[in-house]
């Protein structure tokens, strides 16, 4: 897979090998990827020799978002033009106090938990 640029408002053309082509249709073909996946699929298997304007225009996708996709193509391959990145600048977690606050919820009867004078 390689990427060539002539004149990056104008043209972009996106070189394939027919095993990221098949990858792609079936991909393309398949209904369980989320919206962001197809649409990402669809610039990348339509971008030969086409225009960003013509692109545009074909699969209705803003020309930011094929800047994105391919911009991200040549860095991480095709996999990481197709998924999102992570946005948080922390890792998510779970404290320690939340998980063993949760456990203890889990694991108390739940006439231990009442506090009011109800009684099941």
């Amino acid at each position: 897979m390689e990427v060539f640029t002539s004149r990056l408002t104008t043209t972009l053309l996106l070189m394939l090998t027919d095993k990221h082509r098949n990858t792609l249709a079936r991909l393309a073909s398949s209904g369980t990827p989320p919206l962001r996946e197809l649409q990402r699929t669809r610039i990348l298997l339509t971008m030969q020799k086409k225009t960003i304007v013509g692109l545009q225009r074909k699969i209705n996708i803003s020309h930011p978002a094929i800047y994105r996709c391919v911009g991200k193509t040549p860095a991480g391959g095709i996999q990481a033009c197709l998924k999102d990145a992570y946005h948080s600048p922390q890792t998510p977690g779970i404290s320690h106090a939340a998980i063993t606050w949760a456990v203890s919820i889990a694991c108390s009867k739940p006439k231990d938990r009442i506090t009011s004078n109800i009684v099941f």
